[in-house]
């Protein structure tokens, strides 16, 4: 009897070793697949800011992107933002992704579940957009009640501008995307942080974070001309959506069919062509005028006033009904997007709305905003002479060829090139001018590796010698000092 009751552990032994290698070998496998979502525990909102933004680019500039929500074949993925999306304190995962057999982008919800230790793949939802280059994806309390909610906004295949605001509701378990706004405009559409202090609002006026202001063109029946409307749309707290709010329409000049067919005829090409040269804002005073330089030859654009010249690459155009709608960077600040709707009043004129982007969140720039009409360049080049006598950072630099830094180091100037030699050592590399804000700097930009002169610098004159600064600029705009200055004295003669 013992005997066969020993065989018999042996036999449940063995058996049971048997199914933990299998199970042990089931588990490895699916870890592989998997073992990003299993690792990583996501912080709760206490520990992370309360809003994220992801702009989607070409995919080449964005390879390091990943996610920990697992994807299903012939998924691409776009973009990706980590925020808490259901209100259980947890990080979640909203990702973008192209699929092979869909024109269109898609909006995938992964919900953090704790107890798994992995991301959950609760809903997949299509949005409006195909093109990938003007997509942007963000997660906002936009309506100002804690909740966070999915946005996303793009051109449509028509070229409309397209902008959408999802809410995630659970019920019984089940989890679903509630549409609070959903606009769709021949013009721009961008979310606006309002400012203003609770005390200063009206009687029936929102107490809201966000406001939504869309642009769009009405034809008038009657004279044919295009109305510029402006329409603003707030949280309204007793229905639970976005409503109209305000609309605000500014009457334009009527365009003549033989016009408009020799500045539109379909193509970015003929329109920006159009757009080529010196813009002047019309309300602009004579001491201080606005000019925009649109150079469609070498995609830049330009802003000038005063002492005031940011130049922007021209990334991306999309035609409109009776304008144009661009994309711009920063030649210096790259995270620094600027966005320019133009309307079209006449042959000679047009309406410019600047918005300026660090995100998805954009405020309107008024300074730039307003009727432009085109202006002869050789005025404008004759402005900028008179300007250039100033004490400008540049010319401070280049009074002298030759400037000493604690007596003995020498730091030579020619052309835009400069030799920094401190005893045995000797640096080159260049450096130019940079405008930020109608502030100038100078940038030295080094050929080796460990520079002394490196960065951006303020450059003042105290007498016989130059102040150098070092700065940091922010993405903002905003400067910051970072370092010591940098005094340097005129080269003495032999």
């Amino acid at each position: 009897m013992k005997q066969k009751l020993s065989i018999a552990l042996f036999i449940i032994a063995g058996l049971s070793l048997l199914v933990i290698y299998f199970t042990n070998e089931y588990i490895q496998s699916n870890k592989k697949e998997i073992s990003r979502a299993q690792l990583i525990i996501p912080q709760t909102r206490g520990e992370s800011s309360s809003q994220e933004t992801a702009r989607i680019s070409p995919i080449s500039e964005e390879a390091n992107i990943t996610t920990l929500l697992q994807l299903e074949a012939g998924e691409t993925l776009l973009a990706v933002v980590t925020n808490d999306i259901d209100a259980d304190t947890y990080e979640d995962q909203i990702v973008a992704v192209k699929k092979f057999n869909n024109p269109f982008i898609f909006i995938l919800v992964g919900l953090y579940n704790p107890l798994k230790m992995a991301y959950e793949r609760v809903i997949e939802y299509q949005t409006e957009i195909s093109q990938t280059r003007t997509f942007a994806l963000s997660v906002l309390d936009i309506a100002g009640n804690g909740q966070n909610t999915i946005i996303y906004t793009g051109f449509t295949d028509k070229n409309n501008s397209f902008f959408q605001a999802l809410a995630l509701q659970k019920d019984k378990g089940l989890a679903r995307l509630i549409e609070l706004i959903r606009l769709e405009s021949d013009g721009s559409i961008f979310l606006q942080q309002n400012t203003e202090k609770t005390g200063d609002l009206g009687y029936n006026e929102p107490k809201t974070t966000f406001s939504i202001l869309v642009h769009s063109t009405e034809t008038n029946e009657e004279d044919g001309s295009f109305e510029q409307v402006e329409t603003s749309y707030k949280w309204d707290e007793t229905t639970g959506f976005f409503e109209e709010f305000s609309v605000e329409k500014t009457p334009g000049t009527r365009l003549e069919a033989k016009e408009l067919a020799k500045i539109q005829d379909g193509t970015v090409e003929s329109f920006s062509s159009y757009l080529n040269g010196l813009w002047l804002f019309s309300e602009s005073s004579t001491t201080n005028p606005y000019f925009i330089f649109f150079d469609w030859k070498n995609k830049e654009i330009i802003f000038s006033s005063g002492e005031i010249q940011e130049i922007f690459s021209w990334e991306n155009s999309t035609l409109r009904r009776n304008g144009i709608y661009i994309s711009t960077v920063n030649s210096l600040i790259a995270n620094l997007n600027r966005k320019i709707d133009v309307s079209l009043l006449s042959l000679d004129e047009i309406r410019i709305r600047i918005s300026s982007d660090l995100g998805m969140v954009i405020n309107t720039d008024t300074s730039w905003d307003g009727v432009y009409k085109k202006t002869d360049l050789q005025n404008f080049k004759l402005k900028k002479n008179e300007n250039s006598e100033d004490n400008r950072a540049i010319r401070l630099l280049e009074s002298e060829t030759n400037w000493t830094f604690m007596t003995s180091s020498l730091l030579s100037l020619s052309n835009g090139n400069y030799v920094f030699t401190s005893g045995a050592n000797t640096e080159e590399g260049v450096y130019s001018e940079k405008n930020v804000q109608g502030e100038s700097f100078i940038q030295f930009r080094s050929f080796s590796k460990n520079a002394f002169f490196d960065g951006f610098y303020t450059v003042t004159k105290n007498e016989s010698s130059l102040v150098l600064q070092p700065v940091k600029i922010h993405i903002n705009g905003s400067v910051s000092y970072s370092g010591s200055a940098i005094s340097l004295e005129k080269k003495k003669e032999d």
